[in-house]
């Protein structure tokens, strides 16, 4: 099986140039990235903090309220870890999808009075319209399927480490091969196959 190196040629001059101004602009994409989104939620932040006392300590709501700031605080680990790449990302996905299935739901018994919204358009297009409880449990669908398709992924990126990686003889890894006689096993991903 020819690997990526043989198919452009390792030898030839070109190869570590291109990846160097791959990786170059890579980083660069990345750093930027980074940076644009802690700007964007250090307004989050300023505008919560100007704001907490109506957003988390009113009665009304209280567990959406109290679900919705730890649901922040999950979201501002994050966003620190961008710089410290400490966190297990397997768990604080799921612990992401977790909490924003649990905001969406509270939300939606919380304020169970808007069952009897009536808008003229849908959700909160319009100035004067309000999120309707049938919303509120449609967003709790879009945060399950957010948190299956980050699970989807783990599993993608664990069947490439368990082939290539420092885990391929592992139990688990030895237990999903085809054959337990074989040396590694396909993984086909966006229709292309790469054998392992």
């Amino acid at each position: 099986m020819a690997t990526f190196e043989t198919k452009i040629g390792t030898g030839s001059p070109y190869t570590s140039y291109a990846l160097k101004v791959f990786s170059e602009a890579d980083n660069f994409v990345v750093k930027t990235s980074i940076a644009l989104l802690f700007a964007f939620f250090t307004i989050v932040l300023k505008f919560v903090f100007s704001h907490s006392a109506h957003l988390f300590l009113g009665r009304y709501g209280r567990t959406h309220r109290i679900v919705g700031a730890i649901y922040l605080c999950v979201l501002l680990i994050g966003v620190i870890d961008l710089s410290f790449h400490e966190l297990n990302h397997l768990y604080y996905d799921i612990i992401l999808g977790v909490l924003g299935t649990t905001v969406t739901l509270t939300a939606a018994h919380d304020f169970r009075n808007h069952k009897y919204v009536k808008n003229v358009a849908s959700g909160i297009l319009e100035k004067d319209s309000t999120v309707s409880h049938s919303e509120m449990v449609e967003h709790s669908f879009y945060q399950i399927l957010n948190l299956v398709q980050s699970l989807y992924l783990h599993t993608q990126a664990f069947l490439v480490t368990c082939s290539i990686g420092k885990y391929k003889d592992s139990q688990v890894c030895f237990l999903m091969r085809k054959d337990p006689e074989e040396t590694g096993f396909v993984v086909s991903q966006l229709g292309f196959s790469f054998a392992f």
